[in-house]
């Protein structure tokens, strides 16, 4: 019995890990247009302010699609709705790296930012699916800890 808990207690960890650390991933993607602006200004020969009109977008984006990704991962499981904000944010970071012209930028983090909408809802969805609701509460703050640590990783120069 005492085994059989042990086990379990790691599955979970290693399935609220993953999870969290596709939270990394988003955090990093959400925070890295903010970081690399100049440089996307001179790529594209944008003005600042349609720079800003990127990065609202993404993040007008992720707001508005909270309630429809919430609602997504109860119906289709936590694991299918990262895997779909991943590869949304794989195609929008694809595209954007791609674009040759504003609206295909902005086509690029408006995927981003739906994409990263489905991220932290079913990280937390993971915790609560895994955990006793005794631990939801450290596990949703070890949550917001592992969407610091992307962020903090966008401000690593590259090497």
């Amino acid at each position: 019995m005492y085994l059989r808990r042990i086990a379990g207690e790691r599955a979970a960890w290693a399935a609220w890990g993953l999870a969290a650390a596709f939270y990394v991933v988003a955090l990093f993607h959400r925070m890295s247009l903010g970081v690399a602006s100049l440089d996307a200004t001179e790529r594209f020969h944008l003005a600042p302010g349609t720079i800003a009109t990127l990065l609202a977008l993404q993040l007008g984006l992720y707001l508005a699609m909270t309630i429809p990704a919430g609602v997504a991962t109860d119906r289709i499981g936590p694991r299918r709705a990262l895997a779909l904000g991943l590869a949304a944010m794989a195609v929008g970071e694809i595209a954007f790296g791609l674009a040759t012209s504003a609206p295909l930028a902005l086509g690029g983090r408006a995927l981003v930012g739906a994409g990263d909408a489905f991220i932290f809802l079913s990280v937390l969805r993971v915790a609560q699916n895994w955990f006793p609701a005794s631990r939801y509460a450290l596990l949703a703050s070890l949550t917001g800890l592992a969407g610091a640590l992307g962020q903090l990783g966008t401000t690593i120069p590259p090497g």
